[in-house]
């Protein structure tokens, strides 16, 4: 979570870091309970993509650094809403 306020932050835009804030907090409860639940590989994955994530926003390739964070962020909410649903999780 760390990681998502502190790119938030950098942005520099006071009034997007609190709304991102905000949706983050709204949402926080089932990404916790989901990400719990993924094998311990996955979330190393995840770890290591936000890495490199992080390494790309500090070259000078922002375009790649977007293109990579757009399909994770796909890839990342089609496997929680499965981990959501094979869980049979209905109230978070």
């Amino acid at each position: 979570e760390a990681f998502h306020r502190g790119l938030l932050a950098l942005s520099g835009n006071r009034h997007l870091a609190e709304t991102g804030i905000r949706f983050r907090e709204k949402i926080g409860r089932g990404r916790f309970v989901a990400s719990r639940l993924l094998p311990q590989h996955r979330r190393e994955q995840s770890t290591e993509r936000h890495g490199e994530l992080v390494a790309l926003l500090a070259s000078d390739r922002p375009e790649d650094a977007v293109t990579a964070h757009t399909a994770r962020r796909a890839s990342g909410e089609r496997e929680i809403l499965a981990t959501i649903d094979r869980a049979k999780l209905q109230n978070l």
